[in-house]
């Protein structure tokens, strides 16, 4: 084979790959044939969990070798019969056939509970025409970079690190009565079973015990109905950071619930992490390492002792991260990966993986012991760096309610941003209920986004013009204006909103002016 062909094959052979990787976070979940054994306690089965994983030397070097052996090596598991668990369990619906492939059950009082497939397939993300190809073959392939024992060692050390947390078992469901309808589709396979956080967990610990959860859309809703209702940021950056430790880089917005608490005229709202899939994810193998280089799948890095690439690697969380992060000082990072680090001592590390199928723990249990230890060693590195990144460009949002924006400096060439909630007859409340301080080293713009009601923007004094300051009116008769006798100039700070209330903008401002709403409509 020439030089040219060689090149365009290696071409053609990324392109498939980026393809086939690219679909990588949309999983899909199938029924695979399992290799499977009575257990002499007809309470237990062995089972293989993906044996279609199996593959030799050469195949491994270019499609990699990711966790092949914890996918092909025979493990002792649960048989769980629905009428019996938890007091018995009743299907519902069946769900996420373009996502996840799932069964969603309650028992006796309606509590959700979930069950997930251990193995996936992606066939369903792909166009028809590829279907029955090599290349289908090679995108279900792929399902091997995960380990597929990896959500039940993580409980202990959330429990441990003070994050809530669901409770996932690996069990065997056989074709049963309880199943019903499901039977074909859900019978005789391997899955993880789990409590599902929504509704009323009032009885749930480890859901914190609230009355109501719910979705990051529903979350969102209410952030912009009302500025009562807030998110607690130190709980969210803690569980990302934990995220990082972790080495769970898919976290995007259908992966966390919210757990509300009605506190002193407030709801405020803590995070749930959920669907721990991507834990301990390997990306290995020539073909893989070269596809993952590009750039549109560089937040794709292997599970190792650190993290090569903090920006791109949380590339899928960053808008949510920007949006519920940004109360948060560098002090108060530093202060939470701190603590997250002395949460998670070597015992704790170590207990929680041995958690996995003794069968399957030799194979790679301790390496992941150690690189849990060198990512809890690194916390408050992790956590500088992506501060750094969050902090450069900052979005703050108002709510639907009337609101008054201020911007003043401080000592050291420093902005001090307030936002104070406004009665009906416009009188400002005597405390902000959102106060940050940027320092022109790390922050280079601010955004302040007024959803709606008729807000106040005031400039107080001179600001630095290291600093880009945008006001960006939201809809209502939104109100510009600066401290009586201030400079003409007031810094590099710009006005966007309809061409009405660009009017009242006073000198020393930059109108931005537009008779288009989505020119100054707030979306994270």
């Amino acid at each position: 084979m020439n030089n040219y062909l060689i090149v365009n094959a290696i071409s053609g052979l990324k392109v498939i790959l980026l393809t086939v990787l690219s679909l990588y976070p949309f999983h899909l979940w199938s029924q695979n044939s399992l290799s499977k054994a009575l257990d002499p306690d007809s309470a237990y089965r062995v089972v293989v969990a993906g044996p279609q994983y199996k593959a030799g030397p050469t195949h491994k070097k270019f499609l990699g070798a990711h966790y092949r052996e914890e996918w092909t090596t025979p493990v002792r598991v649960k048989v769980v019969l629905l009428d019996t668990a938890f007091g018995g369990l009743k299907p519902v619906r069946s769900g996420g056939r373009q996502q996840t492939n799932t069964l969603h059950l309650e028992d006796k009082e309606g509590k959700p509970y979930v069950l997930r497939s251990i193995d996936k397939s992606y066939t369903e993300a792909l166009p028809e025409i590829l279907r029955g190809t090599f290349i289908e073959k090679w995108t279900n392939d792929q399902v091997s970079t995960g380990h597929p024992f990896a959500a039940i060692t993580v409980p202990p050390m959330a429990e441990a690190a003070g994050i809530y947390h669901a409770r996932p078992q690996i069990v065997f469901v056989p074709r049963q009565a309880a199943l019903d309808s499901f039977n074909n589709d859900f019978g005789d396979a391997l899955y993880i079973l789990e409590e599902r956080p929504d509704g009323n967990q009032s009885g749930t610990p480890h859901f914190g015990a609230s009355k109501e959860v719910i979705s990051t859309v529903e979350l969102f809703n209410r952030l912009s109905l009302s500025h009562t209702n807030v998110v607690d940021q130190q709980s969210f950056a803690r569980a990302r950071l934990f995220d990082m430790f972790l080495g769970d880089w898919g976290r995007h917005e259908d992966q966390w619930r919210w757990a509300a608490f009605e506190q002193e005229g407030e709801v405020l709202y803590k995070p749930i992490p959920r669907d721990r899939d991507q834990v301990y994810t390997l990306f290995d193998g020539l073909l893989v390492s070269l596809a993952t280089s590009a750039d549109p799948l560089e937040n794709l890095q292997s599970f190792d002792s650190t993290i090569k690439d903090m920006e791109e690697y949380n590339a899928q969380a960053r808008h949510l991260d920007r949006r519920l992060t940004n109360r948060l000082s560098w002090q108060d990072w530093q202060a939470i990966a701190t603590d997250l680090k002395q949460s998670l001592p070597d015992s704790v590390i170590e207990s929680a993986v041995r958690l996995m199928p003794p069968e399957v723990f030799p194979l790679s249990g301790n390496k992941i012991i150690s690189n849990l230890k060198g990512r809890r060693n690194q916390l408050v590195e992790f956590a500088e760096e992506y501060y750094e990144f969050l902090a450069r460009d900052v979005d703050i949002a108002g709510s639907m309610l009337r609101e008054r924006f201020e911007v003043r400096p401080v000592e050291n060439d420093k902005v001090q941003v307030h936002i104070f909630r406004l009665d009906s007859a416009g009188n400002t409340e005597p405390q902000p209920y959102f106060s940050r301080v940027f320092a022109p080293r790390e922050t280079k713009e601010i955004r302040l986004y007024g959803l709606g009601g008729e807000d106040q923007y005031v400039v107080d004094r001179h600001i630095n013009d290291d600093f880009l300051v945008r006001f960006i009116g939201g809809v209502g008769a939104d109100t510009y204006a600066k401290v009586p006798g201030d400079p003409h100039e007031s810094g590099d700070i710009s006005v966007y909103d309809d061409r009405e209330d660009e009017a009242k903008v006073p000198d020393g401002l930059k109108r931005r002016p537009s008779g288009n709403i989505y020119n100054h409509f707030y979306d994270y």
